[in-house]
């Protein structure tokens, strides 16, 4: 049998690799949502606050 007798998917180090980039998303995906649930809130206790100043005018 030679080198080349078993079917390889994939070498370790394109694995690995593919494994990093696949983490470096998902950190980033998390980044965006912690960031647009934050944005969010701002504005939402913001028109909130804005609603309640309109009432105490009149």
């Amino acid at each position: 049998m030679g080198m080349n007798s078993e079917p390889r998917t994939q070498d370790e180090p394109t694995a690995d690799r593919d494994l990093a980039y696949r983490r470096l998303a998902a950190v980033i995906l998390r980044l965006d949502v912690a960031t647009l649930a934050r944005e969010l809130q701002a504005a939402r206790l913001q028109s909130e606050y804005a609603v309640g100043d309109f009432a105490h005018a009149a």
